[in-house]
């Protein structure tokens, strides 16, 4: 490059009407991006002279989200733009290797697009381009417009020599493809088709060639995309349909209303430290997007279980949180149970759910007697009246109650329904668990999860056992004391309380344990099997997070345990 500030080092990106570096600027010693215009667009005057002013006024534009103008000049090769150098990918790059992107990066990609834009529209400029390959995420959590002022200028050249349309038709307003009054509402068109197309995989206007593109965009309203993604939300959905409406005065009339609805979702969605999140997401989608789905689930599982214990009155809220489960995961069976158990007592009649049948109890005089009588001898028999009968495969049926439970190793009952007096702190929505420093000293938790799974000590239910005679298991469970356990690992393994395999984590899982040692196993093949004792204190939340090292044979055993 001849500008002597400015050192071009490599090749970055070619496109329809520029060809992009990287470089760096030697006054300063930091990256830039330099882009260079093609030769067969500077012999255009008119664009060139149009060109400079949108340089000039562009450069004014300082917002986090806008990649801002360094320099504008020609020299002996040509005319050029040195821009801010972002340090990670564009949409359309990420597209490449991931079908889609998660709600959540959906929306803060949607939050800070806007806040850009409404920033240039403030200052009068359009961008008039907006698409994936214009929007970049860097690996320090920013996302970022790029291009421009350049795009502008599409309406005064419509082909270049090679025969392909200067801009990009599918992301095109209707206004913008007839070439009419287009202005900041056809931004938002715009942005409303990346957002459809980056959270459902699909373009909203399809075609074979611009022309058939162009006419849908025109004249055919897209699918809805729920169709296409139902577990997205539905005031997400109806935001991206808003912005893609063809008669611009339906649409969002500024970025100012748009992001006042997503400000809404991402409340919905719970979404904390964007720039953390979007920062991970670059360097790894696939492992983020795996992540957000399981918080997403247990979120609103958390909500579901927590009003489930709240009374008759709450029984609408459990619902609603319970089918957003179903949503993002149709076959999870708490959230069936529950529904399954709120859907019952909403019918007339005492009807309870056993093994998937519906079963109506009915008592006449004539059997009470009999069953009474039963119901001592059984009582009698099983040493406290506690009575378990499988049901189906790896449930109990409490007879007690009705509750259902999950059957585990002898002397630990793993409850997955939860019953009134089994959430002794309300939920937060989350399954992790921490203990501040405040509240460690004062032995209380401060940050729990559901609470619906229950681990008794064995140690403890055998003295129970013992004494069954003097008092029921139930009476003497109720005199037990609990804290929580939360347990994690990394990579994905297998987790076993005292012999008993609980599921896989991550995410976390979060039991409600009595007070007492336990012996926790990690397994994953390929992997060392690792091995931890703690004990669970009275209101207190105890974590384990295990890093599992990769099994290398050395002709030692497999096993390290930790017996402090």
């Amino acid at each position: 490059m001849v500008n002597p500030n400015f050192k071009t080092s490599e090749l970055i990106a070619t496109g329809g009407m520029a060809s992009i570096y990287k470089g760096v600027q030697l006054s300063l010693d930091r990256p830039v991006a330099i882009k260079r215009l093609h030769p067969h667009l500077t012999t255009n005057v008119d664009f060139v002279t149009r060109f400079e002013k949108e340089a000039k006024s562009v450069a004014r534009l300082r917002h986090e989200n806008i990649v801002s103008i360094v320099d504008f000049g020609r020299d002996e090769e040509g005319y050029y733009l040195v821009m801010e150098f972002v340090d990670g990918k564009n949409l359309k790059e990420i597209l490449k290797s991931e079908k889609k992107v998660p709600a959540e990066i959906g929306l803060i990609i949607a939050e800070q697009v806007a806040q850009g834009l409404r920033f240039a529209h403030s200052s009068g400029l359009v961008h008039r381009d907006i698409k994936p390959a214009n929007i970049m995420l860097s690996k320090n959590g920013a996302v970022k417009i790029t291009d421009f002022g350049i795009a502008k200028f599409a309406n005064d050249i419509s082909l270049t020599d090679t025969g392909s349309m200067i801009g990009s038709p599918a992301y095109m307003s209707p206004e913008h493809v007839r070439g009419t009054d287009f202005d900041n509402r056809s931004d938002i068109f715009s942005l409303g088709v990346v957002l459809y197309e980056i959270l459902s995989g699909e373009k909203p206007f399809q075609g074979e060639n611009y022309q058939e593109v162009i006419t849908k965009i025109l004249t055919e309203e897209p699918r809805q995309i729920l169709q296409i993604t139902p577990e997205l939300s539905a005031g997400l959905a109806e935001i991206i349909h808003r912005c893609l409406q063809k008669d611009k005065l339906k649409r969002y009339q500024n970025c100012e209303d748009l992001l006042l609805d997503v400000k809404k979702q991402i409340d919905f969605y719970q979404i904390q430290l964007a720039p953390k999140l979007i920062s991970q997401y670059v360097e790894k989608p696939a492992l983020v997007s795996s992540w957000l789905l399981g918080e997403r689930i247990q979120r609103h599982l958390d909500w579901g279980l927590h009003y489930f214990n709240q009374g008759e009155d709450k029984k609408g809220q459990a619902k609603k949180e319970f089918l957003e489960v179903l949503r993002w995961d149709p076959h999870n069976q708490t959230a069936l149970k529950c529904l399954g158990q709120i859907d019952q007592k909403q019918k007339k009649g005492n009807i309870r759910l056993v093994s998937g049948k519906i079963v109506k109890k009915r008592l006449y005089p004539w059997i009470l007697v009999p069953v009474g009588l039963a119901a001592a001898v059984l009582l009698g028999y099983f040493s406290g009246g506690y009575i378990d009968k499988i049901s189906g495969p790896g449930t109990l049926q409490n007879s007690k109650d009705g509750s259902q439970v999950n059957s585990i190793s002898p002397g630990n009952r793993l409850f997955t329904v939860p019953e009134e007096d089994e959430l002794p702190f309300s939920s937060n929505a989350s399954s992790s668990i921490a203990t501040s420093k405040e509240g460690a000293e004062s032995g209380s938790l401060t940050k729990t999860g559901s609470g619906a799974i229950i681990i008794y000590n064995q140690e403890k239910e055998k003295e129970r056992a013992r004494q069954a005679g003097k008092a029921s298991i139930g009476q003497l469970r109720a005199k037990a004391q609990f804290g929580t356990l939360t347990v994690n690992a990394e990579p994905k393994a297998k987790v076993e309380i005292n012999g008993k395999v609980y599921g896989t984590v991550p995410p976390a899982l979060t039991f409600k344990a009595e007070v007492g040692k336990y012996r926790v196993y990690f397994k994953q093949k390929g992997y060392r099997t690792e091995s931890k004792k703690i004990w669970v204190e009275k209101n207190k939340a105890t974590s384990i997070k295990e890093s599992l090292i990769e099994d290398k044979p050395t002709g030692s055993k497999n096993l390290r345990s930790d017996d402090h």
